[in-house]
């Protein structure tokens, strides 16, 4: 009796227990909740729907109205490679805007259909909708890398943007804003914007937040160039509480008009008298202090000035181009291309040059070289197209003639060529084996340059890492950087991606050829520090590629007491380097001038210019220029050198260098690595490389050790008081 009950205890115990597992099993696979099937109105993506392929960009997605908990947010598009990619964000409905937005960033590579899901913390699919490329067209262009795009805003005449210059033989493109756009808190949101044009036509002032204000002024920090042309309402938009008082623009003291504008129709070389006597007066905006790079004065109040901003530049034309007697003003074209720092003039021949490298090379930007020079791995060899023409002309002759040559004269028995084209077959195949084999590495290998550029005025640090990832057999794995650079120490803000090819040649983002079918997608997770890599696709053999940008900030400023000499444009005066390594190679950069110190620079070493340094021009230095006879001159510029060192240079002071004319190739797909403009601003660039990886790449959780190829440059920014200051006491 008392075993009947001991059974029966431990059956109704097990019905009870089965009965709480299927009840949890239910909770767990329950269905996700109901939503409608229009929760996703519509998504806008860039800068007015103009979205540049490549680069960190803005994505606004507009919703039904929602109360719950916190979502994930994804959006999966192509990466350069045509590989799906998800980005994924934790979105709080805290932080939605009046027109109830979910917003984030993104890198699309190609142009194609884009799907968005919103999925709670189980990871079910609360709703999802496709943007089809037709109808993703009707609001957006895509548009190529290589694009110079300016953020232009306060214009209230969208029409007016047509009238303003683009640079030379470049690719361009106006985004007209306003108050409906989407503006990232984040600095990294503004990478595909060449420059900020910022236009006081509209009296309602800044039309962001001060999270967006503080993002796009640390953006010119980093790197970015702004144009402000203020007029009449200059006082609505440079007030204490506008918040470009973070732009480093001088305080505003007021509104002044001016008849006298004859220095200003000297500047642009103009017969057009600007204000005429019965015209319209002039008015400027009157500010505190210009800094000594002024371009023209007008009743000794500065009209256009040039100011350094960290690693960037702003411009400020203190008129208003779209009011009288701007607007009308025939030399207005002319005046804006001096405040923008460009050059108006055309190049009809240019695209047609740029197409004729791309079918040469494969590429018409140095980015794209700097991409062939790192996808060369030493314990990898690729075999080249004439070796395989070569096996397969071999093989054609082995199976035809020499076969009935070898079976009729040596053998004498045709009917064996069931065994010797056997033979044959099996031993290409076996040699095929072998050289793939042979060709590729057992391990992975990676290739990385990075480039670390001080500001040692404000201290910040800007970082970016070029990556090369090669696996010997097809496998995924997740890859982030380091939150420590061993020179510089924390990082604030880690931003990881793939890298695409500009334009249209093979495997260029522009061009829709598919170069494979292993297209496993993977994610892209991004917060508020940045971005990492999970499950990115490696296939056999193969490489992929990847750009980080970082950014830091230095413990101490820098000393430095550079100054110009009082009676030429020579550097004089001392600098230190503020770094716990030595730098090789140094070399330091003012005017049209190269230093060069023909020693490493040791850790805290204080250095002067004019008894420590050789002197040599910068387009000399950097062109390896050479006697020849009676002549100094330039080393060519070669498409498909693969020295890093060299590449490099180019990119980081192209124009300064010579640009497209002397590289025969653009530098607009990174642009801002280009800090010509800081030495025409009068400021001293310091040059060194060291021998080591700082910022650590991580994959799988452990950090790369082993680098095939490896370089590490640094710039640091030092400021030079210019003569007329030190006259001037």
């Amino acid at each position: 009796m008392t075993s009947i009950l001991r059974l029966l205890s431990c059956l109704a115990a097990f019905l009870a227990l089965s009965g709480q597992t299927r009840e949890l099993s239910a909770q767990e696979n329950s269905p996700a909740p109901s939503y409608p099937s229009n929760m996703i109105q519509s998504i806008a993506i860039g800068f007015d729907g103009k979205v540049l392929l490549g680069r960190w960009v803005p994505i606004s997605i507009e919703t039904l109205m929602y109360q719950g908990p916190q979502l994930r947010v994804t959006v999966e598009v192509l990466d350069g490679d045509a590989v799906p990619v998800r980005y994924e964000w934790e979105s709080n409905p805290v932080s939605l805007d009046d027109r109830n937005r979910y917003n984030g960033l993104v890198r699309i590579g190609r142009s194609g259909a884009i799907r968005v899901e919103f999925r709670n913390h189980d990871n079910q699919i609360l709703w999802q909708r496709k943007f089809s490329v037709s109808e993703l067209g009707e609001h957006h262009q895509f548009l190529p890398s290589t694009t110079r795009l300016s953020l232009i805003v306060g214009l209230t005449d969208r029409d007016f943007a047509n009238k303003l210059p683009f640079d030379r033989g470049a690719e361009a493109a106006n985004a007209v804003v306003d108050q409906r756009q989407y503006f990232p808190d984040n600095w990294i949101g503004y990478e595909s914007i060449d420059r900020l044009i910022v236009i006081t036509q509209d009296a309602a002032g800044l039309p962001m937040n001060a999270r967006a204000v503080d993002g796009l002024a640390r953006w010119i920090r980093m790197g970015g160039f702004a144009m402000f042309s203020c007029g009449s309402k200059a006082t609505a938009w440079f007030g204490d509480e506008s918040g470009l008082t973070l732009f480093n623009v001088p305080a505003l003291e007021g509104v002044t008009p001016t008849r006298r504008t004859g220095p200003l129709e000297l500047l642009v070389n103009s017969n057009d008298q600007l204000v005429t006597d019965n015209g319209i007066a002039l008015s400027v905006a009157k500010f505190s202090d210009s800094g000594e790079n002024v371009a023209v004065k007008l009743d000794d109040n500065p009209v256009l000035f040039y100011k350094t901003m960290g690693l960037g530049t702003i411009s400020v034309l203190a008129c208003d181009v779209t009011e009288q007697p701007v607007a009308g003003w025939s030399a207005m074209q002319k005046l804006l291309a001096l405040s923008l720092r460009i050059d108006q003039v055309s190049d009809d021949n240019t695209q047609t040059q740029k197409s004729g490298r791309v079918t040469h090379i494969g590429y018409n930007d140095l980015c794209g070289q700097l991409r062939a020079a790192m996808d060369q791995f030493g314990n990898v060899t690729f075999i080249t197209f004439t070796t395989v023409a070569l096996l397969i002309a071999l093989f054609i002759v082995l199976i035809g003639p020499g076969d009935y040559l070898f079976l009729r004269r040596v053998v004498g028995r045709m009917e064996w060529t069931w065994l010797t084209f056997s033979v044959v077959v099996l031993g290409f195949c076996g040699l095929a084996f072998f050289l793939t084999g042979w060709t590729k590495s057992k391990q992975v290998e990676v290739n990385q340059v990075e480039l670390i550029d001080i500001d040692a005025i404000s201290r910040d640090i800007r970082g970016t890492n070029w990556v090369h990832m090669y696996r010997p057999s097809t496998s995924t794995t997740n890859v982030e950087i380091g939150s420590e650079n061993s020179l510089v120490g924390p990082l604030k803000e880690r931003w990881l991606g793939w890298q695409g090819l500009p334009g249209p040649g093979l495997g260029g983002m522009q061009n829709n050829s598919d170069l494979g079918l292993y297209k496993r997608d993977y994610t892209c997770v991004v917060d508020p520090q940045g971005s990492h890599i999970v499950s990115l696709p490696v296939q056999s053999a193969a490489t992929r590629t990847l750009i980080a940008r970082w950014t830091g900030s230095l413990p101490e400023t820098p000393g430095s007491s550079l100054r110009q000499s009082p009676n030429t444009d020579a550097l004089l005066g001392t600098f230190t380097n503020p770094l716990d390594v030595p730098l090789r190679a140094c070399v330091l950069l003012y005017g049209d001038w190269a230093y060069l110190l023909e020693r490493s620079l040791e850790p805290g070493e204080s250095i002067s210019v004019e008894d420590d340094m050789r002197e040599k021009t910068i387009r000399g230095y950097y062109t390896r220029r050479r006697e020849q006879g009676s002549d100094d001159v330039n080393v060519p510029w070669n498409t498909t050198d693969t020295d890093l060192e060299r590449i490099m240079g180019m990119m980081m002071f192209y124009e300064v260098i010579g640009g497209e004319p002397y590289a025969t190739l653009t530098n607009d797909s990174q642009r801002w690595l280009d800090l010509s403009s800081n030495l025409k601003l009068g400021q001293a660039v310091l040059v060194g490389h060291h021998r080591e990886a700082t910022t650590p790449l991580i994959v799988d959780g452990e950090p790369v050790k082993n680098y095939d190829k490896q370089l590490t440059t640094i710039r640091i920014v030092f400021p030079v008081e210019p003569r007329a200051r030190r006259q001037s006491r």
